[in-house]
């Protein structure tokens, strides 16, 4: 049975086997990792299988009329979570409790990792809500700052 996981109005599944965790939800990330210098998170964690890649999946809805709007460009904050994410994972499989420290050393293991972004864009743009870049232009200026972490990175919708 797949792994249901619910995200800004989104419902997601992933295949069994999977190991799916809210890495923006972890203690270790909370207490330790998230104040100083005001580090950010992806919100999922996924590695599939048991020697499949991680994935650091990362999920916005544009289409709600009370999203949250983020300072910055909108690659940019997305490349930071991947970034602080990634720095996030060592001193968690060292130091964080229980399942947190087990699929931190996990993810550290997986020989691949793959970042996924999933943008909900509205189907009639509002003049009220700020423009989000077309999935082209936001997968290629991601590709220029998260490349050599995944040179294959995906966004969807």
């Amino acid at each position: 049975m797949p792994t249901p996981l619910h995200e800004s109005n989104i419902d997601f599944d992933f295949p069994d086997g999977w190991t799916v965790s809210r890495y923006d939800q972890w203690a270790f990330y909370r207490n330790h990792f998230q104040n100083p210098g005001d580090r950010k998170a992806v919100d999922f964690l996924v590695i599939e299988d048991d020697d499949g890649a991680c994935w650091l999946v990362e999920v916005k809805d544009f289409t709600m009329k009370d999203h949250i709007r983020e300072k910055g460009p909108l690659f940019s904050i997305v490349a930071a979570k991947v970034r602080d994410t990634l720095a996030g994972l060592e001193p968690a499989s060292a130091g964080a409790l229980g399942d947190e420290k087990g699929l931190a050393g996990r993810a550290r293991s997986c020989g691949t990792v793959r970042v996924a972004f999933h943008c909900e864009q509205p189907l009639h743009p509002s003049r009220l809500f700020r423009n989000v870049p077309s999935r082209a232009d936001l997968q290629q200026k991601l590709r220029q700052l998260v490349g050599d972490v995944d040179p294959k990175l995906r966004v969807v919708d």
